[in-house]
């Protein structure tokens, strides 16, 4: 797991985890009902406007009713792209130094586990958002009031931070791919060996 402060994220860093030449995916999770819980479709809206495949947006958010057939519906129509998952995430602990966290791991998200749902994992590369730390013990109505109170201010915020550095990352990847055909390419036209 990566911990990155705003003014460290930098997720372009993280090109390695992806295998070369494979088509990526954002699965934004998320309501815009919830401002705490908006980080998902807000990135997702943000990444489509700049023509990035993404299932999860405003118009059509990808939530608690739905996630389980969109999940299905990805993991099968586009079985070998890389997906990277973006959701909000609830921090349980005292710790109230992770609000605002960027969390970046290279494993799949497990939407719904913070209000107890058990919910199929998506994504081969996760970011998610620490938008409410919770003690211990708190209740799911609990939770979802702190989501409910999350400034809107701190959720744009948020929201620009990683949509923007998405963005680089992919434009960095595309970068070192075509640069990679390149050479590819000028070593079989010119049979030159390195």
């Amino acid at each position: 797991m990566v911990t990155l402060m705003e003014d460290q994220f930098d997720i372009t860093q993280l090109g390695e985890l992806v295998p070369k030449n494979k088509k990526i995916l954002f699965f934004c999770i998320g309501t815009p009902k919830s401002k705490g819980d908006a980080i998902g479709p807000l990135v997702g809206s943000y990444l489509k406007r700049n023509g990035c495949k993404v299932y999860g947006t405003i118009k059509n958010p990808i939530t608690a009713l739905n996630i389980e057939s969109k999940i299905t519906y990805v993991k099968k129509k586009y079985p070998n792209h890389f997906i990277i998952a973006i959701d909000a995430t609830i921090w349980i602990g005292t710790n109230e130094q992770m609000k605002d966290k960027v969390l970046v791991e290279k494993t799949p998200i497990y939407a719904g586990a913070g209000v107890g749902k058990e919910i199929s994992p998506i994504g081969d590369l996760s970011i998610k958002a620490v938008t409410v730390v919770a003690k211990k013990g708190v209740t799911n109505e609990q939770i979802i009031a702190a989501l409910n109170e999350k400034p809107l201010e701190e959720v744009i915020i948020i929201k620009n931070l990683i949509a923007k550095e998405c963005l680089k990352f992919i434009s960095t990847y595309k970068k070192k791919n075509e640069l990679k055909d390149y050479i590819t390419n000028i070593v079989k036209k010119y049979r030159v060996s390195f």
